[in-house]
């Protein structure tokens, strides 16, 4: 309890470094004893890495034909670095692992100012298993594209430097395309403000700037969000096919969210579970009519990727008919989180959080391949704006009282 009241309270930041740190130096021995080959999708990112850093740089004919659905960002940062160190994976991976302390270290400095406890929540999202097993101390994609993502947000939010950010969030598209919502919120949260007179109209115009820096891929893969040379190209889901609307994907996207807002409330159940919030049942009962939130990438076929390829999903799958308990619950708790998310005040920070995730929600629901990986980027945003209406349905209390 003595750990947790410091963390929740303001530590000098050595003592922040601390805390954040101990995971890191988990993965850094854990480093060890990985093997020396690829595993898991290094297999997939590895082959790039080298051709792409071959001779350090790529030239535009290898980005030209690059073999990724993803941008060369990543490839090119850390096919530089595989040159380096001669290729070694327990040495880049250390790097990585490194690098994703940085990242996390971003995160800290991007909202501690807005999220409380900034600590707690940074570790929640530290052990999730798809950051602490997986994208963290593997050569994946992912923290790189975080990176520039929330190196983006902050010089929105905390430096009002939209040159910046814009340069940053080009980059993150860059590296992995879908992350095109979170300047897209921030273009259409600009234009909400200009309309209120709060920010002048080259504001608007500068949040362009990620797609001029996205540009040259787009001419040089021929009016495409990604090259035509990838060979999983004949797979569906790497198309602009793979976007439809799914309620099973969608109810899904909501019992994740509402996992990770779960620690924001565990004080305050009372502010979620009250008898006018019974009405929730209803859209609960017609969402998973439309589609139970199980097996969601059933029928994906894509290398060996399991038909259920999201921890959720393999859990209510395992957990039987106790799964079709657990749903429901977890659907009304997710829906009541997210209607008290989206109706807290509205803030400078707070609207592009809203509708970075609303926009996250509808992409995620149309994507044929729907995974719980997929809320990394969007889950410091989840903590935030569950921060926000937690605080905010306690003054509606406390006035009420």
């Amino acid at each position: 309890m003595e750990l947790v009241s410091r963390l929740q309270g303001d530590e000098s930041k050595s003592r922040v470094y601390f805390y954040l740190g101990i995971p890191f130096l988990a993965m850094l021995v854990a480093n060890f004893f990985l093997p020396t080959d690829p595993i898991w999708d290094e297999r997939l990112f590895y082959p790039v890495m080298q051709a792409v850093g071959a001779n350090y740089f790529p030239d535009l004919e290898q980005i030209r034909t690059l073999n990724s659905p993803m941008g060369p960002v990543f490839f090119i940062i850390w096919g530089f670095l595989g040159k380096m160190v001669g290729w070694s994976l327990p040495v880049l991976r250390g790097l990585h692992i490194i690098w994703s302390f940085g990242f996390i270290l971003l995160l800290y400095h991007t909202f501690k100012d807005h999220l409380r406890p900034i600590v707690l929540s940074l570790l929640f999202f530290v052990v999730n298993p798809y950051f602490l097993v997986m994208t963290a101390p593997l050569l994946y994609s992912d923290v790189t594209a975080m990176m520039f993502l929330f190196l983006g947000v902050h010089y929105y939010l905390n430096q009002q430097n939209r040159w910046l950010a814009g340069i940053f969030f080009g980059l993150a598209i860059c590296s992995r395309q879908l992350l095109i919502f979170v300047p897209l919120a921030v273009g259409l949260a600009d234009l909400f403000w200009w309309y209120k007179g709060r920010v002048k109209w080259q504001a608007v115009v500068q949040d362009f700037i990620p797609l001029v820096v996205f540009a040259p891929l787009f001419v040089l893969w021929d009016f495409n969000i990604n090259s035509h040379s990838f060979q999983g190209n004949q797979f569906e889901e790497n198309t602009l096919a793979a976007f439809r609307f799914s309620a099973k994907t969608f109810n899904y996207s909501l019992l994740l969210l509402g996992i990770y807002a779960i620690p924001f409330w565990l004080t305050d159940w009372k502010l979620l579970f009250r008898r006018s919030h019974l009405v929730y049942l209803i859209p609960v009962a017609l969402l998973l009519l439309a589609g139970l939130p199980l097996k969601v990438n059933a029928g994906l076929q894509y290398g060996d990727l399991p038909e259920t390829a999201g921890l959720l999903d393999i859990v209510l799958v395992a957990s039987g008919f106790a799964g079709y308990v657990l749903m429901p619950v977890g659907l009304f708790v997710g829906i009541i989180c997210l209607v008290k998310m989206l109706r807290s005040p509205t803030t400078f920070e707070s609207l592009v959080c809203k509708i970075s995730l609303v926009l996250f929600l509808v992409l995620e629901s149309i994507y044929s391949y729907c995974w719980d990986k997929h809320f990394l980027p969007v889950m410091p945003l989840i903590f935030l704006l569950s921060d926000a209406a937690v605080r905010f349905e306690r003054s509606l209390e406390h006035r009420a009282a």
